[in-house]
């Protein structure tokens, strides 16, 4: 009997992770999608504010709003941010979640690679990669 109360409870226990992580991802394409959305909206400050302040350091507000209008002169206006379904989950240096998206301008549709962490209770863009395809 012991060995099958152990067992549901491991089970229950497995549960909860796989709940638990599932909410997790969620929140952390949530977190992307408002990004997405700023940058469409050319709302260059909230966006900015999304990035953890590693990323911060690399590049400032008023140069991060230069980038995304230089993108848009050269590839027309973002028209949006598709997150794809593939991700993968780590906890490298705290949690993090993987994301693969694509910005789709008028004439041009661009792939990243995302990784958001979280930092307290917010998930926040922490590396954007150029991936090519």
């Amino acid at each position: 009997m012991a060995f099958f109360i152990g067992t549901f409870v491991i089970f229950v226990a497995m549960l909860a992770a796989a709940a638990w992580m599932h909410n997790q991802v969620q929140d952390a394409r949530t977190a992307l999608q408002q990004y997405g959305d700023y940058l469409v909206a050319k709302k260059y400050e909230e966006a900015y504010v999304l990035r953890d302040s590693e990323l911060q350091r690399v590049l400032s507000e008023s140069d991060f709003e230069k980038a995304h209008e230089s993108a848009a002169s050269r590839n027309g206006r973002l028209e949006t941010v598709v997150l794809e379904s593939e991700h993968r989950v780590g906890d490298r240096h705290g949690m993090i979640v993987v994301i693969n998206s694509r910005m789709i301008y008028e004439r041009a549709e661009n792939h990243f690679v995302v990784t958001m962490k979280k930092e307290g209770n917010r998930w926040l863009v922490h590396d954007a990669r150029f991936s090519g395809n």
